[in-house]
């Protein structure tokens, strides 16, 4: 499977000392199998961000969490927690939101430059 295509800028390095960024320069897909495979990342990004979504708006409270019945065992619903508190959800799902964004400006940038070649 083909990378998604390149960002504008070459990623940051992490530290206190980071270097300036480097523009990267965006080429068209070779194939339309390149492209089509791009836009099935974004799909899946957005998937993902809905699923998230989904789950977020599913459980309302902390409350509601510690309230509801154990699904197998206490000790299977204590290891569930972590996964349905809404802060952790919500946080995942803003990642998740920001990694669709990126997948879907980068396919757009790049199919600018695609169809301008």
């Amino acid at each position: 499977m083909s990378p998604i295509a390149p960002r504008r800028t070459a990623p940051r390095p992490r530290g206190r000392n980071e270097a300036a960024l480097e523009p990267v320069e965006l080429t068209p897909w070779l194939t339309d199998l390149d492209y089509l495979n791009d836009e099935l990342d974004w799909v899946a990004a957005r998937a993902a961000r809905l699923g998230l979504q989904r789950r977020v708006e599913g459980v309302q409270t902390v409350d509601e969490i510690y309230n509801r019945k154990p699904a197998y065992s206490h000790k299977r619903h204590l290891q569930d927690e972590e996964d349905v508190d809404p802060r952790i959800l919500s946080r995942r799902m803003e990642a998740s939101r920001a990694r669709e964004l990126e997948v879907r400006t980068a396919i757009d940038e790049r199919l600018a430059v695609h169809r301008a070649s």
